[in-house]
């Protein structure tokens, strides 16, 4: 305590000396502190479902293909949950909006179909009523919802009040029987607010299906049971589809089971981690400028300790002290530091980036002991060398020299010039990294992504089954649609598709080209698969390259149609024309021929430095779908 007291009153003593150190240290612990929290949501946070270590999810896995993941499809989903020697449970689901009548003006709700055991597999309880459970997605049941907290509240007054309250969804009515927590998240869809049961047909389970890939896969591993022993099942059962089924998977097809943890942080780990490193560097540089601060300090107090030392003190003594006077700034920085690191936090909940929570950080536990530990480390790190040096000064030498001055001793001066190597090593290592991050910057952005996205307004359209009930009924909304906007003054061009560029969905499927065999034990064609309407190319100005793009010819009972990008040319027709080339989709009696009228430019879809899949676009009118994105 004597120690905490006059270290104090030094602080207080040299109040600028002390605001430029807890400022220098503030930002260093400030941006870990923000930097930890993310890392904590994303990465060392458990998820927050019953024994999250257990559950897994599935994906198909197409390594020939830039290893490509992808859902799982109706059958597939018959054949893996009822592996019961794998999984306790099992339950999937896809992504599902719905427009809400009945409650002021109409709202679009984002929203996710799931199979009965979903909650149950996840092993959430409800905050009121009760979970989805098998039963609820048998046809003909009841149409039944459960509600986010922040649905239940902002719509029918909180949860007590939501159960067996209806909703007008899509035109039909839905009971509610359940409310979640405020805390729960769904896994695969952070921003959903109610969930409906997902009703599988018979027909759907069909084999041709197999290929139809859209659903999110979860389950509980059985106890007992490694996830190590769960992929090598999965493997083997993956080897008898492929036997059993060898038109539906190619060759190096394959299942893959990853920790539901590991899903979640996979893609964002390798920047995380980087980013901790370059903040940690900062905060060495901090370390380093405040210990030369100090040595220069520790200069000027040479007297004062060689009189603390010729009365009595050792070196242990003089060495506590200074150290007390570094961890009471460095707690300081700390604390300001905590603040800074806050504020950052309530900035970047504001914030929308894929794959992080950013909405989630809050200052908990976690973050606070972190804080706490980085600033007792902080305080050791850059005092404990200048405490050292000072209590090692030559005391008889020091008193002798009385007013004359002291100089810094040879070791003390080295000392310095090393703190001053290290500092601008690391500042050049950083300095080089943010160079070389900016040069990578400009090369992403004069990276053409094959269609211009300046100028556009883009909106979702879905029409409920029960007022389109029929394909010709949803083409011709569209078509009115998209002529009523055309119409709209200022509008150059208008189209409409089923999957926009960078719009955070994609559709990918396999097809045939005639007259080409794929090679022995690899896959033959896959690529992104487009409905789009006419005007569609105008709209987005992607470059028509050789012969037409889809106009009102193009009709239902028209001949089928295709337009590929030039990426597919490249691979199929290197040395022919394609124009007239026929393509096709489906087997035995369902299988669809498509001539090929035209070919566009390659367009960009999930990134600017990816995208390698061959692209397909079908007209609107041939391949009638009711949902669709206009630009």
């Amino acid at each position: 305590m004597q120690d905490f007291r006059y270290g104090l009153r030094r602080i207080l003593k040299s109040p600028g000396f002390s605001a430029v150190v807890v400022a220098t240290l503030a930002l260093g612990i400030g941006a870990n502190t923000a930097l930890f929290s993310v890392i904590d949501a994303v990465l060392l946070r458990a998820l927050p479902y019953a024994a999250p270590d257990r559950l897994v999810t599935v994906n198909h896995f197409y390594p020939s293909l830039n290893n490509m993941k992808a859902p799982v499809s109706v059958p597939g989903f018959r054949d893996y949950s009822g592996l019961t020697q794998l999984f306790a449970s099992a339950a999937v689901e896809r992504n599902w909006s719905a427009n809400l009548t009945g409650h002021g003006e109409p709202q679009r709700l984002n929203g996710a179909q799931v199979t009965g055991r979903f909650f149950g597999t996840l092993g959430v309880p409800v905050a009121a009523g009760r979970p989805l459970v098998p039963g609820d997605d048998q046809a003909g049941h009841e149409r039944v919802a459960v509600l986010s907290q922040g649905l239940a509240g902002r719509l029918l007054g909180g949860a007590g009040s939501a159960v067996g309250k209806k909703l007008l969804l899509n035109g039909e009515s839905y009971l509610v029987v359940g409310v979640m927590p405020s805390a729960f998240r769904d896994f695969f869809s952070r921003n959903v607010e109610l969930w409906t049961p997902l009703v599988l047909l018979p027909e759907q389970f069909a084999d041709s299906n197999r290929t139809n890939e859209s659903l999110d896969f979860t389950a509980r591993l059985r106890p007992g049971l490694s996830l190590e022993r769960a992929q090598t099942e999965m493997a083997a059962f993956a080897g008898r589809l492929k036997h059993d089924f060898p038109d539906s998977y190619p060759p190096d097809w394959g299942l893959l089971v990853t920790s539901l943890h590991e899903k979640a942080s996979g893609n964002m780990r390798p920047m995380l981690l980087v980013l901790l490193g370059a903040v940690g560097f900062v905060l060495l540089i901090a370390c380093t400028n405040v210990a030369n601060l100090l040595l220069a300090r520790a200069s000027g107090r040479g007297k004062e300790i060689a009189v603390r030392a010729a009365l009595g003190a050792t070196q242990w003594q003089i060495v506590r002290q200074l150290l007390v006077e570094s961890l009471l700034l460095a707690l300081t920085g700390g604390a300001l530091g905590l603040a800074l690191g806050y504020w950052a936090m309530r900035a970047a909940a504001s914030l929308e980036v894929a794959g992080l929570p950013l909405a989630e950080l809050r200052l908990d536990g976690a973050v606070l002991l972190f804080t706490l530990g980085v600033a007792l480390a902080t305080g050791l790190l850059f005092g404990l060398a200048p405490a050292l040096a000072a209590a090692r000064s030559d005391t008889q030498r020091t008193l002798k020299e009385g007013g004359r001055g002291v100089s810094a001793g040879r070791g003390r001066q080295a000392l310095r010039r090393g703190l001053v190597v290290v500092e601008v090593a690391l500042a050049l290592s950083l300095l080089v990294s943010a160079g070389l991050l900016l040069k990578s910057f400009a090369h992403l952005q004069r990276v053409e992504p094959g269609f211009r996205p300046d100028h556009l307004l883009t909106l979702n359209l879905a029409l409920p089954k029960t007022q389109y009930p029929t394909e010709p009924q949803q083409a011709a909304f569209f078509d009115r649609a998209l002529a009523r906007l055309a119409a709209v003054p200022g509008v150059r061009a208008v189209g409409g598709t089923s999957v926009l560029p960078f719009g955070g969905s994609w559709s990918t499927g396999s097809f045939s080209v005639e007259g080409y065999v794929a090679p022995p034990k690899q896959p033959g064609p896959w690529g992104d698969i487009r409905i789009v309407s006419p005007g569609f190319f105008q709209a987005l100005d992607v470059p028509l390259l050789k012969g037409r793009v889809f106009d009102d010819r193009d009709s239902a009972d028209a001949v089928k149609v295709a337009v590929v990008d030039d990426e597919m040319v490249r691979r199929y027709w290197p040395h022919s024309d394609p124009i007239g080339k026929r393509i096709s989709r489906g087997s035995g009696k369902d299988i669809q021929y498509m001539t090929i009228v035209g070919v566009v430019g390659h367009t960009k879809h999930e990134g600017l430095d990816a995208d390698a899949r061959v692209q397909l676009y079908f007209p609107y009118r041939q391949s009638v779908i009711p949902f669709m994105t206009i630009a």
